[in-house]
């Protein structure tokens, strides 16, 4: 069974970390850009995933779902 690229977050990907935040009511800035690799990696505690693991988009979806309050993104 092969990784369905698509389905996990790629933080060298800008692209697909401005989809994340329009898609999340967030302006693309650079400030939320650099804001985000402390979500995925706060994520990923959470979930108990290492640094070498990989998340799915709707494992953050969930976890920024229930945590906002934590990350102060830009809104737009």
């Amino acid at each position: 069974m092969t990784n369905q690229d698509h389905e996990y977050v790629n933080l060298s990907e800008s692209h697909e970390i401005n989809n994340w935040l329009k898609r999340n009511g967030l302006r693309q800035t650079q400030a939320n850009q650099e804001k985000f690799p402390q979500l995925v990696n706060d994520a990923k505690k959470h979930y108990g995933k290492s640094s070498q693991q990989h998340l799915k988009w709707q494992e953050l979806d969930n976890y920024y779902q229930q945590h906002k309050q934590n990350h102060r993104f830009e809104p737009l």
